[in-house]
């Protein structure tokens, strides 16, 4: 019986002109049975024994999705939109009741995030929690463990964002989402921002508001948002506005095309100097290769400094400055710190991933406190790898040439400064105390001081050791021309 009514609710639905008579369906009979279909599919795709392919769950999905549409169409009132009024400059966000509503189109069709057409380098993110949350495991039905991207908690989680670079100008009309596979933790609501040049964004928005798509209401189930007016783009980025302790996403992007081109293969890229040339823009956490074909997650700044790109090789906090890691190991032995997850409080690269970025890299620079101050020029020091090679230096006092340096507002251009790199007593650093090589920063100084790292004796005038939050950060890079 049920089967005949859903092929009347079908053929009434697919033809054109005729008028749909939901009088003649018994909509509490469909509604049943919709609800059986879907705890079926949740029993089946999204229960903890479930064996079945995520094309076959797919599949089912897809027929569940065009059930509860047919039941909306014939028994339901068509739902409208909440508008809010446009200010002169800007749009105002708001969540409107239609976050399931399907528009008619042809098709529907998956641009690859839950296959892998999409690649691990095609993801990226403003920031991230740890190593179990990297970008690329933010796919839609990824399980075993590390299965959802989910931003950093020191990081204002309103803005932040996972991004999806689809290689060229795409079609995109819908959006599902789930939460994480191991945790009580999902994505309540989110917006939608898309460019096509990474760096000119927009916000999706309908009758002159930012649209809110309604998420997620567990970890588990997949919410498919469909867009009113698709658009054209080549980065789209989910952006979490509201979430259940923390905003962990999985997601898929759609779009109407019925035979998409495949998505382009992009340049297998090995630095974030080689993302900068890929088009990408914006600071965040990326993935490279490094010699071996390994992936690995780094951070980018693509910003600071006009035409150049900088991949974060080391990073600490006062607080952890004396670690052997960072006060007495050279850079030319290998003493990785935390190098599956990129940080700002404690991390430092291997010294294979460090030698394959110096190798692609014109430039190295020492920044402090770069997440809170950005880059102002204040506490800096940028030198040229053919000048000097931090890596395999090996020495005391010993002037070596940099194309700019600013301590405490001693600063200076193409001049020497005396370094020292010892092991198994000083990590790479300079120290104010001295004049020995023509720079003069001693106005100031405290004892024996140290600058960009060591830290022995430090100040609290020197913006990376001003308090025990401060921290010291090196980058290899260069020019991106």
């Amino acid at each position: 019986m049920f089967t005949i009514i859903f092929a009347a609710v079908f053929v009434l639905f697919s033809n054109e002109g005729e008028a749909l008579q939901a009088e003649r369906i018994c909509c509490e009979e469909i509604e049943s049975l919709l609800q059986n279909k879907t705890n079926a599919y949740k029993t089946v795709c999204l229960g903890p024994k479930s064996e079945l392919s995520s094309n076959c769950c797919r599949n089912i999905e897809t027929e569940v999705e065009k059930y509860r549409f047919a039941y909306k169409a014939l028994c339901l009132a068509a739902e409208k939109p909440v508008a809010t009024p446009l200010t002169t400059t800007t749009m105002t966000a708001t969540t409107t009741a239609m976050t399931t509503e399907r528009p008619i189109i042809k098709c529907k069709t998956a641009l690859g995030v839950e296959s892998g057409n999409i690649s691990n380098i095609a993801m990226m993110s403003s920031t991230i929690l740890n190593a179990s949350s990297l970008p690329h495991f933010g796919r839609l039905r990824k399980q075993l463990g590390r299965c959802a991207w989910i931003p950093a908690t020191s990081a204002d989680r309103n803005s932040s964002w996972l991004q999806v670079d689809l290689g060229t100008l795409t079609n995109v009309s819908a959006v599902a989402t789930q939460g994480s596979c191991s945790g009580d933790q999902w994505t309540k609501s989110y917006v939608i921002k898309y460019s096509e040049n990474g760096v000119d964004w927009k916000h999706y928005g309908e009758l002159g508001t930012i649209r809110v798509f309604t998420g997620n209401n567990d970890s588990s189930s997949v919410v498919k948002n469909y867009i009113k007016s698709p658009f054209e783009a080549r980065f789209v980025r989910i952006s979490p506005t509201n979430w259940h302790k923390n905003p962990a996403l999985r997601i898929e992007l759609f779009t109407d095309s019925c035979n998409p081109l495949s998505v382009p293969a992009l340049q297998s890229p090995r630095s974030c100097l080689d993302h900068f040339k890929n088009g990408l823009k914006t600071n965040g956490y990326y993935n490279i290769y490094d010699a071996s074909s390994n992936l690995i997650t780094v951070y980018c700044d693509m910003t600071s400094e006009p035409r150049k790109a900088w991949t974060l090789v080391t990073s600490w906090a006062t607080s952890n400055k004396d670690m052997a890691e960072f006060q007495s190991t050279p850079l030319s032995q290998d003493s990785p710190v935390d190098e599956s997850s990129p940080n700002w409080n404690r991390y430092r690269m291997s010294l294979s991933m460090m030698n394959d970025l110096s190798a692609q890299s014109t430039h190295w620079r020492a920044t402090c406190n770069f997440p809170t101050h950005g880059l102002d020029y204040t506490d800096y020091v940028r030198g040229k790898f053919v000048d000097f090679d931090v890596i395999t230096f090996h020495g005391h006092n010993v002037c070596k040439r940099v194309e700019y340096v600013n301590i405490r507002g001693h600063k200076c251009s193409d001049c020497n400064l005396p370094w020292w790199q010892n092991d198994g007593q000083y990590c790479l650093h300079t120290d104010s105390t001295y004049t020995t090589c023509g720079f003069d920063p001693t106005q100031g100084a405290g004892g024996s001081e140290d600058n960009f790292g060591a830290y022995r004796t430090s100040n609290a005038n020197f913006r990376c050791t001003a308090d025990a939050s401060t921290t010291t950060n090196w980058w290899f890079g260069g020019n991106t021309s």
